[in-house]
């Protein structure tokens, strides 16, 4: 089984099972999506797949990370899954994280 890399992070405090984390700055792939919560990830997800597995502008691949997050705008918490979700006018952003060291150039 691989590890799959996720953002880094320091655990700030704990409370009980749960820890707050300050995370260090990431790059994300992001996608507007019209409609309820359930349907935005659905319809995103598999944008968000094929851009991370090369249908993008350099055909260039990139390792699964494990953030995918969904957040309710407009604090951001990042989920133990790979994508994330906040409200946006008239839907939800759906996010991947991309791996470490990747840009926006």
């Amino acid at each position: 089984m691989s590890i799959v890399e996720g953002p880094e992070y320091e655990v700030v405090r704990r409370l009980g099972d749960i820890e707050v984390r300050q995370y260090a700055p990431y790059t994300v792939a992001e996608v507007h999506a019209a409609g309820a919560a359930d349907e935005a990830v659905h319809w995103a997800f598999p944008i968000l797949t094929g851009y991370i597995f090369g249908k993008n502008e350099g055909a260039r691949a990139f390792v699964m990370t494990e953030a995918v997050k969904r957040l309710a705008a407009p604090i951001q918490f990042a989920m133990t899954a790979p994508v994330t979700q906040m409200a946006a006018a008239g839907g939800f952003i759906v996010q991947f994280v991309l791996p470490k060291g990747v840009t926006l150039a």
